[in-house]
């Protein structure tokens, strides 16, 4: 197969992850001031010594952001756990085994979806608290249904190859052609639609947060832009810094996925 090199996009792209993770796990030594605690005058704008300006109360915005960074980058990936877990289990067998299992598992797929999922999340949230670990289960627990559909769909393409019905031909069992010959086959598709999906929960993070359903103990870049709303008039760099991480994380995000659904395509 014919190597595809990346363009200047997804280089920048693949950049701007990689600087987000490295700035989530060495958020403690890059920050320059305690994100919780007074720092300066309260409402100063950009400055040498706070390069993106301090609260209404006096806190460092750029350490804010940096730790909001962490914050984001571990619901991010927490959620993108359980949703890869949930959807690509439930998706690999209903589209493998048919029939019972799969008139089941997508009834209740089709439940999930028809759920109007953010006000599900606010009502789980309310009822369970707004911790970071319950906002992943939360998040996670209501986001694997679509990816469900789309591995299912691949698998149903994928059973009927040659390769699959040679496994089964050979002696091996139900389970090991779903397994070792289906599965890492519809990796690509799975890793495609979860790095869209990824963009999504972080929105989503971003907007629980901004309403007030975040965790208060955890500052994240949506909490960030929710406590500015008060002082846009008088703060701009309050949501301007937040914002603009919100939206380089979600633009790299879906750039790298478009890049790999090319390449599948490509590779097709």
């Amino acid at each position: 197969m014919k190597h595809v090199p990346l363009n200047l996009r997804t280089r920048s792209a693949v950049g701007l992850i990689v600087f987000w993770f490295v700035v989530a796990v060495f958020s403690r030594q890059l920050a320059p001031y305690d994100p919780f605690k007074v720092s300066g005058p309260g409402l100063e704008g950009p400055s040498r010594e706070f390069l993106f300006g301090t609260d209404a109360i006096g806190r460092d915005l750029l350490s804010g952001v940096v730790y909001g960074a962490r914050t984001s980058a571990i619901i991010v990936v927490g959620v993108g756990i359980i949703v890869a877990i949930i959807g690509t289990l439930l998706g690999i067998i209903s589209g493998y085994f048919g029939g019972l299992v799969d008139d089941a598992m997508m009834r209740i797929t089709e439940l999930f979806q028809v759920i109007p999922r953010f006000f599900l999340i606010i009502i789980a949230i309310a009822y369970f608290g707004a911790g970071v670990d319950n906002l992943i289960l939360v998040l996670g627990f209501t986001s694997w249904a679509m990816l469900a559909r789309v591995v299912r769909a691949e698998v149903l393409s994928l059973r009927e190859r040659t390769f699959v019905e040679a496994a089964l031909v050979s002696g091996a069992s139900p389970w090991r052609v779903l397994f070792r010959e289906i599965l890492p086959n519809a990796a690509p598709v799975i890793v495609v639609y979860l790095a869209l999906l990824l963009s999504q929960v972080l929105l989503l993070e971003a907007s629980l947060s901004f309403i007030g359903l975040g965790d208060p103990n955890a500052i994240s870049w949506g909490y960030l832009a929710g406590v500015s709303q008060a002082y846009l008039r008088i703060g701009w760099w309050l949501a301007v810094f937040p914002g603009v991480a919100i939206l380089l994380a979600v633009l790299a995000i879906n750039i790298i996925s478009d890049a790999l659904n090319e390449r599948i395509k490509t590779r097709r």
